[in-house]
């Protein structure tokens, strides 16, 4: 998964190119198109406006596609900028486990199959902003952040009522 592998490369791991992330993006990006082709009959559909519609979940898969290129271009940066892997190893594999989980949990709903009762949103807290490497954490923090509260909108439109209140993603970096 794009996500898990770039966060890996953030945490020191890198076993796992840019370049192999880059061609998964590219292929992913693909793919989205012929899910958009495939899906135009039904955008022009009665009822493809109304809430939890194709229209809404195309709108979350385009989302989710461009928040994660958004994450790419990130760790990117914030490997350029020389983040040290060891001051923030806990808080990327966290991130990535909730990210995965939520992943795991949509594709079970989109199999018919019930998710797991354990979904969690993802609080990143505060970045300490007088560190010069802040803002690229900050840009990556909130990307993954986005791609999680997409991923919870979208297995709430698929399944509603797997996502509680309490779920919900809070991006509070920087405040």
């Amino acid at each position: 998964m794009i996500v898990t592998a770039s966060l890996a490369r953030l945490a020191g791991d890198h076993t796992i190119s840019q370049t192999a992330v880059r061609q998964r993006l590219l292929g992913v990006e693909q793919h989205l198109k012929t899910v958009s082709e495939t899906a135009a009959p039904l955008r022009v559909s009665a009822g493809a406006l109304e809430a939890g519609a194709i229209e809404g979940q195309l709108t979350a898969v385009w989302s989710l596609s461009i928040h994660t290129r958004h994450l790419v271009g990130a760790v990117e940066r914030a490997i350029r900028a020389g983040i040290a892997p060891t001051a923030h190893d806990a808080d990327w594999a966290e991130l990535s486990a909730a990210t995965s989980e939520n992943v795991a949990a949509l594709m079970a709903t989109l199999s018919d199959r019930v998710p797991g009762a354990d979904r969690r949103g993802v609080g990143v807290g505060e970045v300490d902003a007088g560190r010069e490497s802040a803002a690229a954490i900050e840009a990556v923090l909130d990307e993954v952040a986005r791609i999680n509260q997409t991923l919870l909108t979208l297995l709430d439109d698929v399944s509603p009522g797997a996502v509680s209140a309490s779920d919900e993603v809070v991006a509070r970096v920087g405040t």
